[in-house]
């Protein structure tokens, strides 16, 4: 049996991430935004939200099936293990 799917949480998935992107890349040259009273509150909202959402999601989205012990295991070799490799 598949994964279900649901679309409308893969769209607000979507929004969180461009947020979480849009959040980050702030540029203030050539011009600097942040001097406009909008543009500042648009920022402020942008920053205040984007990262609770994006961890909101990715909780809400987290599932295991195997023992806990196992599924720790699993991602210790596949995430862990690289990036201590690729560090070195």
């Amino acid at each position: 049996m598949g994964k279900k799917r649901i679309e409308e949480l893969d769209a607000l998935r979507g929004w969180a991430i461009f947020l979480v992107v849009l959040g980050h890349s702030v540029i203030y040259y050539p011009v600097d935004l942040h001097q406009d009273s909008f543009w500042n509150s648009v920022y402020e909202l942008v920053i205040s939200t984007h990262m609770p959402l994006f961890f909101l999601l990715s909780g809400f989205c987290f599932y295991y099936e195997t023992p806990y012990k196992k599924y720790i295991a699993k991602k210790i070799k596949r995430i862990l293990i690289p990036y201590i490799i690729f560090n070195v």
